[in-house]
């Protein structure tokens, strides 16, 4: 009892209090009763005497719900929006909800005025009852950021009317930043090249990143749109190889330069990743310096010495002795070969223009089909030797191969050479 309550005189009053924690499951309402029983004082008559009041507490069922959502993949450099929404979640008969605080472990106080990542709020202290608010916040995504990207968001209130009750909840989200890269290298085999030789680009792609890519674009300055050589996805790790071809044309300049532009976008972003790439190929000048040219006052000082840089690349001087040579005519150096008469026989008129391509080939390089052409009359030549004077189909053969090769001297020419002294 409280005091002044153990003994009351006519008229008189006490008050007490009772204090009793509700039970987790109590019923609502709450329905509680007190019973009082007071005795007589002596010689009263009064042995006993008793009272009783009900009395009945409304309950109610505080509770607040935080939800929140953002984008789940990025990268660095990228904008990630989050929307946190708050809802009173509490009973219908629940006072508002006060003394609120909205904290985030990546963006800080959200109810902070100058927070510099909220975009949008309404939110503020107190959430009436059956109320919510919804908060808008902006972050970019830094280089030093873990992967995922975690971050929790938690609110707290009170009931309002000096409930001391924490009224709390929380929810976590998680960003995927993804590090999107390829790389795009080539090489032109050959490296150089005449007018209709054809090269081919080979090149070669690798996705070094850790997430999927789509082809947007590749375009080359030569090649054109060659996107659809590529392939639509490149898959993490992945490497692909592709080939092109393309032929070398009149008009093209020296070097010739092939500039590759591929763009590939990462998948479930805005993101593209470009790579540029440049390959060179020479055009070589073609020219055909004339046998007389070779044997003459400017030609033979480039190769009359082992040591000269001309016999050193073709692998003969002019004092090397010619190894197809009829034994009718001894033993013959190249130079010698060069000057012998050219009447009547096959294999001197094709001999002397053999040797200032082969000259030629050494210098300058000829087309492949020359090459291939110089190739055969080696093997002509050591059947059919210098002054053999072949007859009937080896003539023939010999007369073939000499006419291929007076086409080299006239389709390719001296018109591109260089003057004698600067090589």
């Amino acid at each position: 009892f409280g005091a002044g309550c153990g003994a009351l005189l006519v008229g008189q009053r006490c008050t007490f209090g009772v204090t009793s924690a509700v039970p987790e499951d109590s019923d609502d309402p709450i329905d509680s009763r007190i019973t009082t029983s007071m005795f007589g004082s002596a010689g009263s008559g009064v042995s006993s005497i008793s009272g009783s009041d009900d009395n009945q507490v409304n309950l109610f069922q505080p509770s607040v719900d935080v939800i929140k959502t953002g984008d789940i993949l990025s990268t660095a450099g990228n904008t990630v929006t989050y929307t946190i929404t708050i809802i009173n979640t509490g009973s219908a008969d629940s006072p508002n909800l006060v003394n609120g605080t909205i904290n985030d472990t990546l963006l800080g106080n959200l109810l902070d005025p100058f927070n510099p990542y909220i975009t949008d709020s309404d939110c503020a202290a107190v959430l009436p009852t059956g109320g919510s608010c919804t908060i808008t916040a902006q972050r970019e995504v830094l280089p030093g950021d873990p992967d995922p990207l975690p971050n929790t968001v938690s609110v707290s209130y009170n009931p309002a009317g000096g409930f001391t009750n924490v009224i709390a909840d929380s929810d976590n989200h998680a960003v995927d930043l993804v590090a999107p890269a390829f790389t795009l290298s080539g090489v032109a085999t050959p490296d150089s090249g005449f007018v209709g030789d054809l090269i081919t680009y080979t090149y070669t792609l690798e996705n070094t990143g850790d997430v999927a890519l789509d082809r947007i674009s590749v375009n080359d300055s030569l090649l054109g749109d060659v996107a659809a050589s590529f392939p639509a996805t490149l898959e993490p790790g992945t490497t692909t190889v592709v080939t092109l071809q393309r032929a070398i044309l009149a008009e093209d300049p020296n070097p010739l330069i092939s500039n590759m532009k591929a763009i590939y976008q990462v998948q479930g972003l805005a993101n593209t990743v470009v790579t540029i790439l440049r390959v060179d190929v020479e055009v070589r000048t073609e020219c055909a310096l004339s046998p007389g040219f070779w044997k003459g006052g400017e030609g033979v000082p480039k190769w009359d010495a082992p040591g000269d840089a001309v016999a050193t690349a073709a692998g003969f001087f002019t004092g090397t002795s010619f190894p197809w040579v009829d034994g009718s005519l001894g033993d013959l150096g190249y130079l010698q070969v060069l000057k012998l008469s050219a009447a009547g026989d096959v294999t001197r008129q094709l001999s002397f223009k053999y040797i200032a391509a082969r000259l030629n080939q050494a210098v300058f390089d000829v087309p492949g089909s020359t090459a291939l052409l110089l190739n055969q009359i080696d093997l002509y030549l050591a059947v059919h030797p210098v002054g053999s004077d072949p007859q009937g189909q080896a003539d023939t053969d010999g007369r073939a191969l000499l006419s291929q090769l007076n086409h080299y001297f006239t389709a390719v020419g001296e018109a591109n050479c260089p003057a004698p002294d600067s090589f």
